[in-house]
C-alpha cells in the first residue's frame, strides 16, 4: 500500500494542500472566521477572506500565519483541520507523512510552532523544507549542479532568498517584506494623503492594477472607495501609479538588499557563477508591476521569472514528495 503523503504550503496569504491520493485539494486564502458567541469556526479560506472588513460584530476574521510564520498555533490547527473536515478527508491526516515549507531563517520558536501545528493534525512523520529550495525544485532547476542557482521567493508576508548548489542551501536570507507589505503601504498612503480608510482587499486591488516599482511605468489612475477618516462617511479617492511608486520602491529595495546579502555570504567562485546565471524569481508577491525591471537595475543581474510564480513552492513540495510515496 502506498504511503500517505501530504504537502502543505502554509503561507501568509494563501494555503495550498496536496494529497498523494487525491492531488490538489485546497488553494485558498489563509483566513479563518470564528463566531465569538459560540467559539466555532464560521468560515475558512475564500469565504472567510471575503468577510474581512464586512463581517458582523460577532464574527471575527483572523490571519493565523503572519510574516511567513505561524502566529497562532491553535488557530492554524483549527484552520487546517477544518479544511480536511470540509473535504471529508479528516482521516487522511492520521499516520501520514507531511512535507511543509518554511522560510529559510526561522527561529527555534517559529519552527517549533509549525511542528506543533502539524503534530496536532495527527501526522506520523514531519519534514520541513526550505521555501527557496522547494521553489527552485518546482521551477525545474537542476539541484545537483555545482554551479548553483540563486532563488528569490517573494511571498505574501516574507521574502526568501537562497543560493543553492549541489542540492543544498549554500547561503540564505529572509526578510519580512512581501505582498502584504505593499498592500499595507497603500492603505497608509490612502489614509494619510487622501483621508480615506481602505481595507486589504481594496489595497491589494490597487497594487495589482496600478502599482509599479518601475520608474518608467505608465502613470495609471484608479478610483477606490472606503471611509472618510474625518467624517466617517463612505467616500472615494483617485490613486495613481506615480503617487504609489515612492512608497512601494523602498519595500522592493529591502528585497533587493537581502538578495545582495546572500551573494556576499557565498564563496567567490559560486558568487561569480550566480551573477552570470542570474536570479530565479517566484512567489505571488513578485507579481507587482515592474518588479523584474526593478531587480535587474538594482542587482545588475539577469532576472528570470518562474513560469508559475504563485505555485512554485507547492510544485517543489510535490516533486520532493515522490521520494516518500
Amino acid at each position: 500500500m502506498a504511503a500517505k503523503v501530504i504537502c502543505i504550503d502554509l503561507g501568509t496569504s494563501m494555503t495550498r494542500i496536496w494529497l498523494s491520493s487525491r492531488g490538489n485539494v485546497f488553494d485558498e486564502p489563509t483566513a479563518i472566521a470564528i463566531d465569538s458567541r459560540t467559539g466555532k469556526v464560521a468560515e475558512i479560506g475564500y469565504l472567510a477572506s471575503k468577510a474581512i472588513g464586512r463581517s458582523p460584530y460577532d464574527i471575527k476574521v483572523f490571519d493565523p500565519v503572519q510574516a511567513g510564520v505561524v502566529a497562532d498555533v491553535e488557530l492554524c490547527v483549527r484552520f487546517i483541520s477544518q479544511v480536511f473536515i470540509n473535504l471529508k478527508l479528516h482521516r487522511a491526516l492520521r499516520g501520514s507523512t507531511v512535507l511543509a515549507s518554511a522560510p529559510n531563517q526561522m527561529t527555534t520558536v517559529e519552527r517549533d510552532a509549525l511542528l506543533d501545528v502539524i503534530k496536532n493534525l495527527g501526522a506520523r512523520r514531519i519534514i520541513i523544507e526550505s521555501s527557496a529550495k522547494m521553489a527552485a525544485l518546482g521551477a525545474g532547476v537542476d539541484m545537483s549542479s555545482p554551479k548553483g542557482v540563486l532563488v528569490l521567493d517573494i511571498g505574501g508576508g516574507i521574502s526568501d532568498c537562497g543560493a543553492i548548489a549541489l542540492g543544498d542551501i549554500a547561503a540564505a536570507r529572509s526578510a519580512k517584506v512581501g505582498g502584504r507589505s505593499f498592500d499595507r503601504a497603500i492603505e497608509r498612503f490612502a489614509k494619510n494623503n487622501k483621508n480615506l480608510a481602505i481595507g486589504p482587499v481594496t489595497s491589494e486591488m490597487a497594487k495589482m492594477r496600478i502599482g509599479s516599482v518601475d520608474t518608467g511605468a505608465e502613470n495609471q489612475f484608479l478610483e477606490v472607495s472606503g471611509r472618510d477618516v474625518v467624517t466617517g462617511l463612505p467616500s472615494s479617492a483617485i490613486l495613481s501609479t506615480a503617487e504609489l511608486r515612492p512608497i512601494l520602491i523602498p519595500l522592493a529595495e529591502e528585497i533587493a538588499d537581502m538578495t545582495e546579502e546572500v551573494l556576499q555570504d557565498v564563496k567567490p567562485e559560486l558568487a561569480s557563477d550566480l551573477v552570470k546565471s542570474g536570479v530565479l524569481v517566484t512567489g505571488g508577491g513578485a507579481l507587482i508591476g515592474g518588479m523584474k525591471v526593478f531587480l535587474e537595475k538594482e542587482l545588475k543581474m539577469p532576472i528570470h521569472l518562474a513560469s508559475d510564480m504563485p505555485n512554485g513552492v507547492m510544485l517543489g513540495l510535490k516533486k520532493a514528495a515522490e521520494e516518500y510515496i
